[in-house]
């Protein structure tokens, strides 16, 4: 159990909020740092085959449970009873076939706040991939391309970096909205989305006039592992016949000896971790996607469910029919009208707002404000005259932003 630093210390930030983790290492990541503020986080994990250590259980308790059980599923279902807010980490449909979906368990406990994270979401045409992070980060753009038009592997595991912090985030966003809305919301946390909206030189661009934002999380001082530099053929990114490109991340063995199947090399399958092996390997594999177009491997590998996925360009990123769907981007405008795309939430909540302003230029509400706290008019002009507070009127027409905004 949680417990203060010290004697006579004030109680941890989250004393008293349970949290019940169906998550594995990425969101695993974040009930750890949930965990280190003080929750009473217990993880639920398949039973293990031997023991084995969790390198993010700090703070946290665990319970091995066969949830495909109805002994299992019983004891799920007590623990969410007693639960604050449940985190689970499976593709979409997989918490329902196991009885532990939101609908499920708020049946238990009205009040659950409830937070599924995921590669690409609960909803949209990828929903339902297998992936990575080479392959979200392909998706959302943060992949960076030399001047031969070459992608270049990620310095990092952004994807799962960015999420993690993402869902706690929604876990907190959850908590505040239960203590002073009285609602037990839902929350969508994909690393697609965390990926194509918190980019680190993430920027905003006018449509026409300002650019998009320019790709490649960098800046980590950290030596990159064997599978990140791309020393392995089967995390790594492939140029197609109509010069896109693709990204398959085959780290687990099944995926592996899946690919292999798919393309007819199943003696390669004892070769995964063979470094002698890796360059005759994927040497072959780059002369096999040569012969089709992207679209055509990405139907052909994603039908036998495989961590593949696009690649794309940063034009290309807001263009994605999943990114589209997910509303990653949304489409707002100027003041005058100009067209302006920017990054959307990246959580998704029934009672998140509509964009009712594009941007803002320092003091244009400075009058109204003052109002509100009960400056008469002869105070605020007072306050204006002697340069205490400044008003600024918005460059061009008024902002007439409000409930126009696009989701694109």
């Amino acid at each position: 159990m949680p417990k203060s630093a010290h004697a006579g210390a004030p109680p941890a930030d989250l004393a008293g909020v349970r949290i019940l983790d169906f998550s594995p290492t990425i969101g695993a990541l974040a009930t750890s740092a949930l965990a280190d503020m003080g929750a009473e986080v217990i993880h639920v994990g398949r039973p293990p085959r031997g023991s084995r250590l969790e390198p993010v259980g700090r703070n946290k308790r665990s319970i091995a449970v066969d949830l495909k059980s109805d002994a299992g599923r019983d004891i799920a279902h007590e623990l969410a009873s007693r639960a604050d807010v449940v985190v689970e980490g499976f593709r979409p449909g997989v918490a329902e076939r196991l009885g532990i979906d939101a609908p499920s368990l708020r049946a238990l406990n009205p009040s659950l706040v409830y937070c599924s994270l995921s590669g690409y979401g609960q909803d949209g045409p990828y929903a339902r991939w297998a992936g990575h992070d080479l392959n979200y980060q392909g998706v959302a753009g943060s992949v960076a391309f030399d001047v031969e038009r070459r992608p270049e592997m990620p310095s990092g595991p952004w994807s799962d970096r960015t999420a993690g912090f993402l869902l706690q985030i929604a876990v907190l966003r959850g908590l505040f909205a239960r203590e002073y809305h009285g609602v037990a919301e839902d929350y969508d946390v994909a690393l697609v989305d965390a990926t194509a909206t918190v980019p680190l030189d993430q920027q905003y661009g006018v449509a026409g006039v300002g650019r998009m934002p320019t790709g490649a999380m960098s800046g980590s001082s950290l030596p990159k592992t064997e599978m990140i530099r791309g020393d392995y053929c089967w995390y790594a990114m492939y140029r197609c016949a109509d010069d896109e490109w693709i990204s398959i991340a085959c780290l687990e063995p099944q995926f592996w000896a899946r690919l292999c199947h798919a393309i007819g090399r199943s003696e390669w399958i004892p070769a995964q971790f063979d470094m002698e092996q890796q360059e005759e390997m994927r040497a072959e594999l780059a002369a096999l996607f040569d012969t089709k177009r992207r679209d055509l491997w990405l139907a052909e590998l994603i039908g036998a469910d495989l961590p593949v996925a696009p690649v794309h360009r940063i034009d290309q990123v807001a263009a994605d029919p999943h990114l589209s769907h997910r509303q990653s981007f949304v489409c707002t405008r100027l003041p005058g009208g100009q067209p302006m795309l920017q990054v959307g939430l990246p959580m998704r909540s029934h009672h998140d707002i509509d964009i009712w302003r594009s941007m803002t230029v320092v003091g244009m509400d400075t009058i109204e404000v003052l109002a509100e706290l009960g400056r008469s008019d002869a105070d605020i002009a007072s306050l204006l005259a002697t340069g205490v507070a400044e008003s600024v009127t918005f460059p061009g027409a008024p902002d007439t932003t409000k409930g126009t905004a696009d989701h694109g």
